[in-house]
């Protein structure tokens, strides 16, 4: 009779154990993203904060990109300028 008051009284802890480490993952999981919440503009703020001059031209795209949920455009890359080649007659 000991044995199985033993095995019930096991299984009870596990239970209470595994019910109590959902809790606290369910309340870490509600802390963590409250934390992560980030004040989203809509189209149209940026664009009016692009026109008061509040962001630039590359701000106004990068968050344009976010928005819509891609990467922002890079920006143009300037081909390196040819080597000078030496004064006639300096050989």
């Amino acid at each position: 009779m000991s044995d199985v008051f033993s095995l019930g009284l096991m299984i009870m802890l596990a239970a209470i154990a595994a019910i109590g480490g959902l809790v606290i993952a369910a309340r870490l999981r509600r802390w963590t993203s409250a934390e992560q919440k980030v004040e989203a503009f809509t189209m149209q703020e940026i664009r009016e904060m692009l026109a008061r001059g509040q962001i630039s031209e590359q701000e106004f795209e990068a968050m344009r990109a976010a928005l819509l949920g891609r990467r922002a455009p890079a920006a143009p890359v300037q081909p390196p300028a040819p080597p000078e080649s030496p004064p006639p007659g300096s050989t």
